[in-house]
C-alpha cells in the first residue's frame, strides 16, 4: 500500500494531537444534545465505513460488484476520512470528559497490558521486517501461504519480545 493512502488518518491524528496539546487541562462541557449528536454521527460513521460493503463481501461478488465505479470511488476516498473524524470525536470527546460510559470502560484498567502489549508490537514490527527481509538469501516467492505464515511468525516473535520486556513495564 502507497504511504500517500494513510496521509489522511495521520493528518487528523497530528490536527487531535495539537488540539488536545492545546486544550490541555480542560474539560469541556457541552450541551447534552450536542455530545449526543456528536456521539451518534461517530458511532453511525464508524458503524457504516466497516459494513458498507458487508453485502458484496458476503456474496463473494468481489471480482465482479455490484457497484458503480463512482460509488467505489466515493467509498475509497471518503472512508478514510469518515473513519479518522470519527475517530477523532471518539478520543476527544472521552479525554475533555464527555465520554460518559464509553469512556469509563476504554479506561478500564484491564485494557492497560494490552494497550501496551500492542504499543510494543507497533514498536518493533518495522524492525523485525526489516530484519527478516534482509536475512532473504534468495528472492521470495509470494503465496498466501507463505504470507500467513511469514506474518504469524513475526506476531509471535514481537509478541515474545514484548513478553520479556513487559516485567518492567506493568
Amino acid at each position: 500500500m502507497k504511504p500517500y493512502c494513510h496521509g489522511q488518518p495521520y493528518l487528523f491524528g497530528i490536527l487531535l494531537g495539537y488540539v488536545l496539546w492545546k486544550r490541555r487541562g480542560t474539560l469541556l462541557s457541552f450541551h447534552w444534545t450536542i455530545n449526543g449528536l456528536l456521539w451518534i454521527a461517530s458511532l453511525a460513521t464508524l458503524f457504516a465505513v466497516t459494513f458498507a460493503l458487508c453485502d458484496v463481501r458476503s456474496k463473494n461478488r468481489l471480482l465482479k460488484p455490484s457497484y458503480s465505479g463512482f460509488e467505489a470511488a466515493a467509498y475509497n476516498a471518503l472512508s478514510k476520512v469518515g473513519w479518522s473524524l470519527a475517530l477523532f470525536c471518539v478520543v476527544f470527546l472521552c479525554s475533555k470528559g464527555s465520554g460518559g460510559v464509553i469512556n469509563r470502560f476504554l479506561a478500564h484498567g484491564i485494557f492497560r497490558p494490552v494497550a501496551k502489549l500492542s504499543y510494543m508490537v507497533f514498536l518493533i514490527h518495522q524492525p523485525l521486517i526489516l530484519a527478516y527481509m534482509a536475512a532473504q538469501s534468495t528472492p521470495m516467492e509470494l503465496s498466501h501461504l507463505g504470507q500467513v505464515c511469514n506474518n504469524h511468525l513475526k506476531y509471535v516473535l514481537s509478541k515474545l519480545h514484548h513478553t520479556s520486556k513487559s516485567t518492567f513495564l506493568i
